[in-house]
This record gives structure tokens, sequence and C-alpha cells, in this order.
């Protein structure tokens, strides 16, 4: 519309209220934007609403994006005759886009951070293979298998130069134990290269691998190993592992956080929730080289169940054990007790991994000879372990996934909240005259020497 003023009158020039093509642009960008914007939002909404529980944390985050677009959109579009007019400049129109521009940007981030952080459960990969090394004595070796397209698998292994094969036989694959199994091979021989192979029992035959057993235990011997933990895999490649792969170590030992159940917010309480994120950590292409390769000793820490876990065996544990025993523990060295904790030789040292926290007194329970991060009779069994090997180890190695330093403001450590019982444990070495202690500990995200007096 054109306002025409008579001639001589004192009015204003005339005016027309008419979109230019630089603001008219500036709103469609924030309108498209705007789609988008409500577009990754409902797919979020879905995924969180079919994969996992809601809570009032989600539920208030979500809401309170959508309300802010909402409210931005309503803004800009109701300045005006829709958006852009004499109401609204071209220039604040234009920087409402350049802000919805930036704005979305966030949604593109938050997009792409939430998919792979919750990628496990997203993709959870239920259909892929793993295999890896576990204990390795002198006389046996245990291995994991996954395969969850077959049913029975046999290991043919040999002795490398030997022509003939023998056999496991065929060993049923449970689908109750997400179609993991755990063979282990007997009767070897001491300081022997071995080959071995699965065949499936749909008659395929898989690649052929080699292992070394190690010398008896009464016999010197050098060698090397890793201690590691806090595996957290979100998009990254785990290199880490192809860096410890470069030193062909002899095996590693890692002492938790193979998995990061309660990151970015909960775990849920179903084992497939535990299983899927073991599956996702076993694709990484490191991890999988360096566990086919050379024998790992699994313990689990809290974020295999929840963050400083204390609470010993009650719900999640035992769903969070049992899928940390499928896809890790079952590897191990043979608890007499049929605990997690476990003792191992390699020549002249020896090794016990502790438990600490499946037998653990609350974090918060004041320090007294009461409580405990081991149990009693974990506890004992260290005392008689450290007693067995006094004389028959030169070195003895205790290896704990929480630190056993006092320097670090975290009650979730020996020295700081666990001080009496760590206490015991050093004064019953001292007092029994056991000498080649060595320490080693997990947890901190670094590597640290500390020396304790």
């Amino acid at each position: 519309m054109i306002n025409v003023a008579k001639a001589g009158t004192d009015t204003k020039p005339p005016t027309m209220s008419v979109r230019t093509g630089a603001s008219n642009m500036a709103f469609w960008v924030f309108f498209v934007l705007f789609l988008l914007s409500l577009g990754w939002i409902g797919v979020h909404m879905w995924m969180l609403a079919t994969i996992f529980p809601w809570n009032f944390v989600i539920v208030s985050y979500w809401l309170a994006m959508l309300g802010t677009t909402i409210f931005m959109f309503i803004s800009c579009f109701f300045s005006g005759e829709h958006g852009c007019n004499d109401k609204c400049s071209k220039g604040s129109c234009i920087k409402i886009g350049v802000v919805t521009f930036f704005y979305a940007l966030a949604y593109i981030t938050t997009f792409f951070v939430i998919t792979f952080m919750y990628r496990p459960q997203i993709f959870p990969m239920e259909n892929v293979d793993i295999h890896h090394i576990g204990h390795v004595s002198d006389t046996q070796v245990k291995m994991m298998w996954r395969n969850p397209t077959e049913s029975v698998v046999s290991i043919d292994f040999r002795v490398v130069g030997d022509d003939r094969w023998l056999t496991t036989g065929e060993i049923p694959i449970d689908v109750d134990d997400d179609s993991t199994i755990s063979v282990t091979l007997n009767n070897l021989s001491p300081d022997t290269e071995y080959q071995y192979r699965p065949f499936w029992g749909s008659e395929s035959l898989g690649e052929i691998r080699t292992f070394r057993t190690t010398v008896s235990s009464s016999t010197p011997t050098k060698f090397s190993f890793v201690v590691s933990s806090c595996v957290y895999k979100i998009w990254q490649d785990l290199k880490g592992f192809e860096t410890a792969l470069d030193q062909s170590p002899d095996f590693l030992v890692h002492v938790g956080d193979f998995i990061y159940t309660d990151q970015p917010w909960f775990p849920v309480e179903e084992i497939e929730f535990y299983r899927a994120k073991y599956r996702y950590v076993y694709t990484d292409v490191h991890v999988r080289k360096f566990v086919e390769n050379v024998p790992v000793y699994f313990m689990y820490d809290d974020h295999e169940i929840v963050n400083n876990w204390d609470k010993k065996q009650e719900t999640p544990y035992g769903i969070a054990i049992k899928a940390w025993n499928e896809y890790c523990g079952s590897c191990n060295p043979e608890n007499p007790k049929n605990q997690a904790w476990f003792t191992f030789d390699r020549g002249l040292t020896s090794f016990f991994v502790l438990d600490v926290r499946g037998h653990r007194s609350p974090t918060e329970q004041t320090d007294s000879s009461s409580k405990t991060m081991l149990g009693i009779v974990q506890l004992r069994a260290l005392e008689d372990w450290l007693l067995e090997v006094k004389d028959t180890a030169v070195f003895k190695i205790l290896i704990s996934p929480v630190p056993w330093s006092g320097n670090i403001r975290d009650t979730d450590t020996w020295g700081r909240g666990y001080l009496n019982e760590r206490n015991q444990i050093f004064e019953f070495i001292k007092s029994n005259n056991v000498n080649g202690v060595v320490l080693f500990s997990a947890d901190r995200h670094y590597a640290a020497a500390f020396k304790l007096e």
C-alpha cells in the first residue's frame, strides 16, 4: 500500500511495507534451520524413548531446548508481518538468522555427541565375532570366542612344526552367554609355541594363530608386561593398544573400566545394555589386534557397574558381572573359591590381582578396623598367598584397580577411604619379612610413581 500526502502539508515521506530480498532470505534460512532443529530433537526424543528409560534430567533437557527453539521462532515470526517488515529491520532479521544458525550448529554438535556416546545402544553390533587370549601358563591356555552364527566350536591345536592336529572336540555355544564361550587347552608343554584354529559347526575353519606357553614357575625368565585401565571409547580409535603392542609385551593386566556403563549418565538394569558396551569396545581395530595376539588378564572396577561402586552384590551387580565374565573374566586363572580375584605366576614372579568392588564396605563409612575394601575372605587369601610365595617368588606383585596412595583426594581409594585396611596389609608384609613386594594400581588416567612411607 502507498500513502500519498496532500500538497503543502507536513507529513512523513511515502513508505512501502515490502519485504526485501536479503531479509526474506534471512527469514527462510531461519525457518529451515528451525525445522531441522525440531527434526534433530525429534530423533533424539525417539531414540531416548525407545532405548532408554525416561528420567527427569533427560525430559527437562530436551523440553528446555524445544521451548527455547520455539520461543526464538515466535519472536522472529511475530515481530511484524511475518518477521521482516517495517517493524523488523533488515539488519535485525539477519542478526536473528545468524544467531539461529549458530544455535542450530549447537544442535548438530549435540546430535553427533549424543549419537557417539550412545553408539553401543543405537548400533548394538549383535553379529560381531570376538576372540581373545587369556591366561597362559606352562601347561595351559584359556581363550574366549564369540560367534553368534554358530552353535558349536572345536579348537584344533598343535606344536609348531608338527603335522598332526589335536582337537578339543565339539563344544556347545550357549546363547544365554551371548554366544560367548571360554575354551581351555590343557596338558601342554612348557615354553613351547603352538598353532591353533577354530573349527565351527558349519565346517568352516578359522584363521591359524599362535601362542607360547610359559616356562615352569620354578624357572628364572625375563618377561615384560603392561598394566592398563580406563578404556573410554566414544568415537576415537584406542591407539594406546597399538602403542602397547609395539612394545611386544608378554601379557597385559587390564585393571578395570574396560567399559563405562554409567557414561554419559546412567546404566540400564538390563544385561543387553552391558553386553553392547563390551561388543563396541571389541570392534576397535587396535583392541582386536592386541587381544588376539597377546594374553590379557582382566579385573573389573566401578565403571563396569556404576561409578564408585560400593554396594557389594546389590542390583545391578549381578547382571554387570555376568556380562563382564562373558567378555573378560572367563579367561582368567581359576579361583578355587569361585571369586573374581586371582593369582598367577611368571617364572619366579607371582601376581595377585585384587577385586576391590565386590566385597567393600560403603565409602562413606568411617574408616576403622571393621571397614574393608577386600572383605575378610579375600584379605585372608591375600595373606595366605604372601606366605606361600614368600620364599619361592623373587617378586610379589599386588595389583589394585584403585590407587594405593593417599595423595589423591578421593575417598574411593586406599589412602583416603580405606587406610586402616591398607596399613593392615602393609604391616602383615613387614612383620612376616615378605620381601620383593611391588604395588601397581590404576584408575587415574595417567602414569605416575608414588613413594609410600
